[in-house]
């Protein structure tokens, strides 16, 4: 055989290798796994390629004919491997900067008629078939086919006025009539969706066109809503404030749209009114209603508003009992616990513990927030447990502390009202006994050597926390106060200590 004959026979599988070794180096780099799907199945219409170049060697000089109809199936093969590769390659540049990804549909569409045209080249130029008699032909086939896939037809249309229109992506969750779900794909015939029950739902596009679409996820955030009915005798204001308070510690609830608390209703045996609040990802909705229903309960129940059935109805009453277990709560024995009231008289202690309360606090509530200055009581541990969290100044925040029963917290924020240094939240169900400043003034008052102890308590705490927060914030901390310089600012603060 001649150079001439050689360097044709294998110009094409040389370059088929190089072409195949380079989507393979690319398929091994990239971290998207879309482009990786893609350049795999490119790959296989040039293994195609290559093992019928390899049959082509080992076919003898002598069979002309077969070694042409092997040679232009290698090209078409080959062509359809660079066509499927070049346009993953497109696919996957587009993707990369605009962050959109390019419907399924319209890959498909132009691959398909970029692989019929270069197919129809190349049995033109390798076989001499006669295009113009197999294009005659094709239109009375195509009339056929067109009259017996009327339907399938229709969905092809209209699938492709979906991807023009864009009323809704890959992603995306939408209701289309009564279905409800997250779409999974848009193909040829049909949309894929999975419903919230994770059921797999196939709707053909031609219904998809026809139905009212109601994207679910396009406007950013979605609003969800929590409807309550409280008793006449609860002051409406007590409510919206303390149903404001849960929804903005909740951190899956975004600040814009702001949150609305509103009276929906005055109803013969209740009031009622409906909490609206946005998030972010439809999928979250629910949880985060059950997160609000929940910590709603506890806030109010703190608040003495309890849940009870009125009627058909579920009411908030005012003036309920507590909880089950909170009368079992020994509030004086706890106190005892606290190295800096462990000596003071019992009587004092009873009074003390006569002026506190049972709060219980859901799972994952916030009890105290670093950086706030709101009035809040000094907790001691009951039953449960919390978890302390320092913030970093780049937002993050690290555990540093878990606190059981008979330990306490919150003592700086109720003396003095500084700024807490620390998030507090339950890491359970959890009930903490809480005791207000008004309290601690009483105590001082009547036994004004309990404020020298509790200052050599606090710069003992105070010193322990900022030695944590070197830890966990980078640069200065401030320089804990000595126990005679809280003393004097207790003394400033309650104007009875001697």
């Amino acid at each position: 055989m001649a150079l001439e004959d050689l360097l044709a026979r294998y110009a094409t599988s040389a370059f088929g290798v190089a072409l195949l070794v380079a989507m393979v180096v690319a398929r091994a780099i990239t971290a998207d796994e879309a482009y990786r799907r893609d350049l795999r199945r490119a790959e296989r219409y040039l293994v195609l390629f290559l093992g019928i170049a390899f049959l082509r060697a080992l076919t003898p000089e002598r069979w002309v004919q077969v070694d042409k109809y092997l040679f232009a199936a290698g090209l078409v093969l080959f062509a359809f491997g660079l066509i499927r590769g070049a346009a993953a390659t497109l696919t996957h540049l587009h993707r990369r900067r605009s962050g959109v990804e390019t419907p399924k549909i319209l890959r498909d569409l132009v691959d398909g008629f970029l692989s019929v045209l270069a197919a129809l080249v190349i049995l033109q130029a390798t076989l001499q078939i006669d295009l113009g008699a197999l294009l005659a032909s094709s239109a009375v086939i195509s009339l056929v086919l067109g009259l017996a896939l009327q339907d399938t037809l229709g969905n092809l249309f209209a699938g492709l006025s979906l991807q023009a229109e864009r009323p809704f992506g890959e992603g995306d969750w939408v209701r289309i009539g009564p279905h409800q779900g997250k779409v999974i794909e848009i193909g040829w015939r049909a949309t894929r969706i999975l419903t919230g029950a994770g059921e797999g739902l196939t709707i053909p596009n031609n219904s998809v066109a026809k139905e009212a679409v109601y994207n679910l996820s396009r406007r950013g955030s979605i609003m969800r809503k929590v409807t309550l009915s409280l008793a006449y005798d609860v002051p409406p204001n007590a409510f919206k404030d303390a149903a404001m308070t849960v929804v903005r510690s909740n951190p899956r609830i975004v600040a814009e749209p702001a949150p609305i608390v509103r009276t929906a209703d005055l109803a013969a045996s209740a009031v009622q009114y409906e909490v609206l609040f946005w998030v972010s990802r439809w999928e979250q909705g629910g949880e985060v209603e059950d997160e609000v229903r929940s910590q709603l309960w506890y806030r109010l129940h703190r608040a003495g508003i309890a849940l009870s059935p009125v009627g058909n109805e579920v009411r908030l009453a005012r003036g309920a009992r507590p909880a089950a277990g909170a009368e079992d709560v020994d509030v004086a024995g706890l106190l005892s616990q606290v190295d800096f009231l462990a000596p003071v008289e019992p009587a004092l202690r009873e009074a003390l513990a006569a002026r506190a309360r049972v709060a219980r606090f859901g799972r994952g509530e916030i009890i105290l927030r670093q950086g706030d200055t709101t009035p809040a009581p000094f907790y001691v541990v009951a039953d449960g447990e919390a978890v302390v969290r320092v913030r970093s100044p780049d937002g993050r925040e690290q555990e540093v502390a878990r606190l059981g029963p008979g330990e306490f917290f919150g003592e700086m924020a109720a003396l003095t009202g500084d700024p807490r240094t620390a998030t507090v939240a339950a890491a359970q169900d959890s009930a903490l006994v809480a005791v207000d400043r008004e309290a601690f003034a009483e105590l001082f008052e009547r036994a004004p050597e309990v404020a020298q102890k509790l200052a050599e308590v606090l710069a003992r705490r105070r010193e322990g926390l900022a030695r944590i927060a070197g830890n966990v914030v980078s640069g200065p901390v401030p320089l804990p106060e000595e126990p005679h310089q809280l003393l004097d600012r207790l003394r400033a603060i309650f104007k009875d200590l001697a």
